[in-house]
């Protein structure tokens, strides 16, 4: 089971292949943490957010790989357990991924930065915002991604 914490999340999962049966919508990464405590196995996709509160289950998990701007973190009593941060949040590291793939996120209506984006409700709906996620599998973060989430 893979547990997100927002639509974008969730459309960006499904996109790499996770099956909707396989994910779960929690609002939030604290909601995320409690809910891999009380699991035997589970992953957990959630934004660094290194200028929010950190929930103190955090601290339970230990970093095992990284790639770029993705941490692969592991539960430090319970392997099974994983998280893994995007920094520092998802708008920006789409849009790096973006950047590097030559991909303009306003050819797919889009706004121009990650701050508008994050700012903008519901842009997950926005009928082009599954196409643009598609022209970024190449980037090879985004391919790290879709394995640490398989």
């Amino acid at each position: 089971m893979l547990y997100v914490e927002c639509y974008p999340d969730e459309m960006l999962a499904r996109t790499l292949s996770v099956p909707r049966r396989e994910l779960r919508h929690e609002r939030g990464k604290g909601n995320i943490l409690n809910r891999l405590r009380k699991v035997s196995a589970g992953k957990g996709m959630v934004d660094e957010d290194p200028d929010a509160h950190q929930p103190q289950e955090l601290q339970k998990y230990r970093e095992v790989g990284r790639k770029g701007r993705l941490v692969l973190m592991q539960h430090t009593t319970n392997p099974a357990k994983q998280l893994i941060l995007i920094s520092p949040r998802l708008e920006e590291w789409l849009y790096e991924r973006a950047s590097d793939c030559g991909v303009s996120p306003k050819d797919y209506g889009l706004p121009g930065s990650a701050d508008e984006l994050h700012d903008t409700p519901h842009y997950e709906a926005n009928h082009n915002f599954e196409e643009f996620l598609r022209q970024l599998q190449k980037d090879d973060e985004v391919q790290c991604l879709k394995r640490w989430i398989g």
